[in-house]
C-alpha cells in the first residue's frame, strides 16, 4: 500500500526527480535498484523494462569504447616495438 501510494505521487507529483523532489527521487532510486536485479520480461513494476534496456544500452557504449581504446593501445604497442 506505500509503494502504490509513492508510485502514485510520482505520477503526479510537478516537480519530479529532475527537480528535486526528495520522494521521487527515492522512488527513482528503488526502481533503478530493482531493475537492475529483475530478469522477468512480463514484470508489472513501472518502467522496470525501460530501465534495464537503458542499463543494456550504457553497457553497449562503454564496451564499443572500451573496444576502441584497446584498439587505439594495441596500435600504439605495435608501433613502438617494431
Amino acid at each position: 500500500a506505500k509503494m502504490k501510494s509513492l508510485l502514485k505521487h510520482g505520477e503526479t507529483c510537478p516537480t519530479k526527480h529532475t527537480g528535486g523532489c526528495n520522494v521521487c527521487k527515492r522512488i527513482y532510486t528503488l526502481l533503478q535498484i530493482h531493475a537492475r536485479q529483475c530478469k522477468d520480461p512480463k514484470c508489472p513494476v513501472p518502467k522496470c523494462l525501460a530501465f534495464r534496456q537503458r542499463f543494456r544500452q550504457l553497457a553497449l557504449q562503454q564496451r564499443a569504447m572500451d573496444d576502441r581504446r584497446r584498439q587505439q593501445m594495441n596500435i600504439q604497442y605495435r608501433t613502438a616495438h617494431t
